[in-house]
């Protein structure tokens, strides 16, 4: 499950997947936004029968030094990774956890 705020760049991302033949799946949105990450855990699991892994690969630009950034970009960088940690990796713990248990040794 891919997710993105830019709607077109996140399609574009799944397309270029699913061209190349893999299987992909596109959720726009933010995942800072109250009920959005359920959403996103929700749809995953419902599109692909489990979640294995979860990968926060977001990227900020902002115009300034980066050692003296916009206060509302440093915030918004800092609270989408707590958001990702939290409001993905909570709800998708359960899956990511029997999904592990495949893999490991009985006993």
């Amino acid at each position: 499950m891919l997710n993105d705020l830019d709607r077109d760049v996140v399609f574009e991302t799944g397309m270029m997947i699913d061209k190349d033949g893999g299987s992909a799946k596109a959720m726009p949105g933010d995942i800072t936004a109250g009920g959005f990450p359920e959403k996103l855990v929700n749809a995953t699991v419902s599109g692909f029968g489990s979640i294995d892994i979860i990968v926060n690969n977001a990227g900020y630009t902002w115009t300034t030094s980066s050692r003296r950034p916009p206060t509302s970009s440093f915030r918004r960088c800092s609270t989408s990774t707590w958001w990702l940690r939290s409001g993905c990796s909570a709800p998708a713990s359960t899956y990511i956890r029997e999904a592990a248990k495949k893999g490991l040794p009985r006993g």
